[in-house]
This record gives C-alpha cells, sequence and structure tokens, in this order.
C-alpha cells in the first residue's frame, strides 16, 4: 500500500483437485488479467480501516493459501471470503440501489443513474510487509 497502487498478479480461487475443493491461488487467466490499479485515497483508508477492525477483532492474518497470507477481506476465523459469496453481497447492494434509483428518477420524471450489474470482486492477497 505504501506505492499507492494495487498490484493484480494473483487471483483466489475455489478449485476441486480430486481429492475435494480448496481455495488455491493462481496466475489470471490472461496477461491483461496482471495489472497495477491507482489506489485513491479512500481506498487506502477503507484498506487500513480493514486492517484495524481485524486487529481489534483479533482475526488471524496469518491464514496462508498456497504461500500467500495478509488477505484483507476475511472471515472471522482469517479465511479469505470466496469471490462468490463477495460478489452476492455487491450484487444485492447495487440491485437494491438501481431499485431505488428507478422509483427516486419515476417520481421526478428523469432517466434513473443506474449501477452497472457488471460488478465483480476479486480477493487480492496483500503482503503483510506492505
Amino acid at each position: 500500500m505504501k506505492n499507492k497502487q494495487v498490484s493484480i498478479t494473483h487471483q483466489l480461487i475455489y478449485k476441486n483437485l480430486g481429492e475435494g475443493s480448496r481455495l488455491c491461488v493462481t496466475t489470471p487467466k490472461t496477461e491483461a488479467g496482471i495489472r497495477d490499479i491507482p489506489m485513491s485515497a479512500s481506498v487506502r483508508k477503507a484498506f487500513e480501516k480493514q486492517r484495524e477492525y481485524q486487529f481489534m477483532m483479533g482475526i488471524d492474518r496469518d491464514y496462508e493459501v498456497d504461500g500467500m497470507k495478509g488477505f484483507i477481506f476475511t472471515s472471522k476465523n482469517g479465511r479469505p471470503l470466496q469471490p462468490s459469496a463477495v460478489n452476492n453481497v455487491l450484487y444485492n447492494i447495487v440491485d437494491a440501489y438501481n431499485k431505488q434509483e428507478a422509483a427516486k428518477a419515476k417520481k421526478e420524471h428523469r432517466k434513473p443513474e443506474m449501477i452497472s450489474d457488471e460488478i465483480r470482486c476479486r480477493t487480492i492477497p496483500i503482503p503483510q510487509n506492505n
């Protein structure tokens, strides 16, 4: 976080390896998936608040997946949240907003300003030394 960017170099997936499913770290599907995204001040602050929350709640940040740890968004036991779970929350937030915005726009006789339903989550492992 010191360089004010998020480097996307890996992805976290839930994979069936023949002996049951587990979380795995892999590289993105395409080279275009490997990128650096500028981190706004509000995103940095949100990440810092999340780390503070983990500390205050005594959430273990040493949970390891394929040698990576220091995940920012975790369950209460320190396991990284599965992207599908976060996506479901994001979809519900977008859906609730869009319904409210559509009703408000209709009442105000204007075109609604909707959020795209293409929003997706990516769970990003961030090393603890950043």
